[in-house]
């Protein structure tokens, strides 16, 4: 029993080891995936905005045109532009109701 006993007491110590190794990765995991979370919810967050900003430079830089095309394009541009920031509006609502 004597050697039994001592091989148990060297799997306990062995275990003991290994989940200190595991907290210590752990720790170092948690804070490196607190800024992956917290640079997602930037983008949940920003993302409609940025993307209403992005249609909207560029309704301005096609409105120096002139013609035809460039009305059909500026009225798509502005029709994109609301939808975007309808989707905005909307969500933000449901955002605060929360």
């Amino acid at each position: 029993m004597n050697a039994i006993e001592a091989r148990i007491e060297r799997l306990v110590a062995t275990s003991e080891t290994n989940r200190e190794v595991l907290a210590e990765r752990l720790e170092t995991f948690e804070a490196q995936s607190i800024w992956a979370d917290r640079g997602y919810q930037f983008y949940q967050t920003w993302s409609p905005l940025v993307g209403s900003v992005v249609s909207t430079a560029s309704q301005l830089i096609a409105g120096r045109k002139t013609g035809c095309d460039s009305k059909f394009s500026k009225a798509t541009a502005a029709i994109q532009t609301g939808l975007k920031l309808w989707n905005l509006w909307k969500n933000s609502r449901i955002l605060r109701r929360q």
